[in-house]
C-alpha cells in the first residue's frame, strides 16, 4: 500500500482498499515526515470506492457469516443476479461520490503537506466483459476521475 524509496512516495492500494484507508495512511505520513520531505507521491485509487454493488458493505458482513456453504451458495447467487439488481434496484457504491470528493480532498492536502509534487493515477477503464457484470461501472469511472482531475488541478 505504501512504499517508499529515495524521495518518492506511492500510495498504491492492493487488494481492494477504500480512500479513508489511503486517508489514514496519508495523515499517518504527514505526523512522520517534515515538510516537502518526498520529492514525489504517486496516489492511484477509486475503484473499489465507485463499483456498484449489489449490496450495502454491512451486508457483505452479514454474509460473511454465514455457514460456509451456505455462504458460498449465497455469494453465486447473487453473482448472478448482481446486474439485474443493479439495473433494476438501487445500486451501492462503498464510498459515495459526494463522501469520496470530501475524502480525496483531505487525502491530497495531506500528502502535499510532505510532498514537493503529487501524481494522480486515475481509475483505469474497464472491459466490456467487467460492464456486463457491473452495470453503470464506467459511468462511476468518469465520474470518480472527474472528481479527481477537478481536485487534483485546484
Amino acid at each position: 500500500m505504501l512504499q517508499s524509496s529515495d524521495n518518492l512516495v506511492t500510495l498504491i492500494p492492493g487488494g481492494g482498499c477504500k480512500i479513508g484507508q489511503m486517508l489514514d495512511l496519508a495523515r499517518d505520513i504527514t505526523t512522520r515526515f517534515e515538510a516537502n520531505f518526498f520529492d514525489m507521491c504517486i496516489i492511484q485509487l477509486g475503484i473499489v470506492d465507485c463499483a456498484p454493488r449489489a449490496l450495502p458493505y454491512n451486508a457483505r458482513g452479514k454474509i460473511d457469516k454465514f455457514p460456509k456453504p451456505l455462504k458460498q451458495i449465497a455469494i453465486v447467487i447473487l453473482h448472478r443476479i448482481k446486474p439485474f439488481i443493479i439495473k433494476r434496484l438501487k445500486y451501492h457504491q462503498f464510498t459515495p461520490i459526494e463522501e469520496f470528493s470530501t475524502k480525496f480532498d483531505a487525502l491530497l492536502k495531506a500528502v502535499s503537506t510532505v510532498c514537493r509534487r503529487v501524481v494522480i493515477i486515475g481509475i483505469a477503464p474497464v472491459k466490456d466483459s467487467v460492464i456486463k457484470q457491473s452495470p453503470f461501472i464506467d459511468t462511476e469511472i468518469g465520474r470518480y476521475n472527474e472528481i479527481m482531475s477537478r481536485l487534483a488541478g485546484q
